[in-house]
């Protein structure tokens, strides 16, 4: 989390030569824009733009020690938008994620993906400087994660379901472009595939910060 905030900070201190700059919400207007999603708790091991890498080793009090466990993370959340009216823009959103982690001491591997896509509505309070902003997500999609033991391979589907939302502001990096810092909570449902009625669920609840940048065009 010193890192976020470090890179909040310097963020901050980048865009305030040209803060004076404000972009418009008015209707109409379209707004494509791509973040990421850091989770203050959760299994995608990230930083910012969730792209993580890490790397740990055991030692033992004899000295003897295995070779490092790795892992590589990464979520992507790119999204476009219509203005349908002065501030309220809506839209759809593309959650993409791949994680892998591979054991130091046999070599198995661990790898989980995940995609969803979902729409979204967003409400802008344009201040002078910055520009707060509430938004509400939905998302519809899967994850697959899959073992490898070298010996053997196992396979596990499920189907998700996504609701969240939280609170924002949007930092003009000129005219036309934005910084997004949006604060939130979202609320996942796991079900597993092809096993019936059987198919458990699983369900979690998670608090994250996303960050990203959104460009705004003329309408049609």
């Amino acid at each position: 989390m010193k890192k976020i905030a470090l890179l909040i900070t310097v963020v901050c201190f980048i865009a305030f030569p040209v803060i004076h700059a404000q972009v418009s919400f008015d209707k109409g207007k379209i707004m494509v824009g791509v973040s990421s999603v850091h989770p203050f708790s959760g299994n995608w091991g990230s930083d910012f733009m969730s792209l993580g890498f890490s790397s740990s080793k055991y030692v033992s009090s004899s000295g003897i020690s295995s070779d490092p466990d790795k892992s590589i993370g990464i979520v992507i959340l790119p999204k476009a938008g219509y203005f349908l009216m002065d501030n309220l823009a809506t839209g759809l959103e593309l959650v993409a994620g791949y994680y892998r982690e591979t054991d130091g001491y046999d070599n198995d591997k661990y790898i989980s993906t995940l995609i969803s896509v979902g729409p979204w509505v967003r409400y802008y309070y344009p201040l002078d400087k910055i520009n707060p902003f509430a938004e509400l997500n939905f998302g519809f999609g899967s994850e697959k994660d899959k073992y490898d033991s070298g010996s053997s391979e196992s396979e596990y589907k499920y189907s998700l379901m996504s609701i969240g939302g939280g609170v924002g502001v949007a930092i003009p990096i000129g005219d036309r472009v934005a910084f997004d810092a949006m604060a939130g909570y979202n609320h996942l449902t796991f079900k597993e595939k092809d096993t019936g009625e059987l198919a458990g669920k699983e369900k979690i609840g998670s608090f994250g910060l996303k960050m990203g940048f959104v460009v705004f065009f003329s309408g049609f």
